[in-house]
């Protein structure tokens, strides 16, 4: 019968499904990962940058994962990537990162020893994408 009205539980089925794939979405980048010299005890990044200079023979970055929530892992895993010319990516390094579930936030040196625009993701325990972020790394 054309021209009939959808039933009232599966226009609620599909509001309530729609809602809960937005929360997951909101939830997946949720996490911020901030490059910068070094990071206090209460979680607070200095002199914050998306470019860094290093010496010739290599120098170190800070990376703080932070999140709004606790990671809810006991293992973070950190991928980096050089791009080249064409955006391609070259992989250069997994670390993993010991966590507690209950931290919203933690921190990484990550050393370079050659200039370039790197792109780093962050990865929960589990393989789930927290987020991503690029630094240029400049050397005199």
């Amino acid at each position: 019968m054309s021209g009939s009205k959808p039933c009232l539980s599966t226009l609620k089925y599909t509001l309530a499904s729609a809602a809960c794939w937005c929360l997951m979405t909101l939830n997946t980048f949720s996490q911020e990962l901030i490059f910068c010299e070094k990071v206090d005890g209460s979680g607070k990044p200095s002199n914050t940058s998306t470019a860094f200079s290093i010496s010739p023979k290599g120098g170190a970055v800070a990376l703080l994962i932070s999140s709004p929530l606790a990671f809810g892992n006991r293992q973070l895993t950190i991928d980096v990537f050089l791009l080249d010319k064409q955006r391609h990516e070259t992989f250069e390094n997994s670390i993993k990162m010991k966590v507690e579930p209950s931290w919203t936030w933690s921190v990484q040196s990550l050393t370079f020893y050659k200039p370039g625009t790197y792109v780093v993701y962050a990865y929960d325990e589990y393989g789930k994408l927290l987020g991503t972020r690029q630094v240029e790394i400049l050397m005199p």
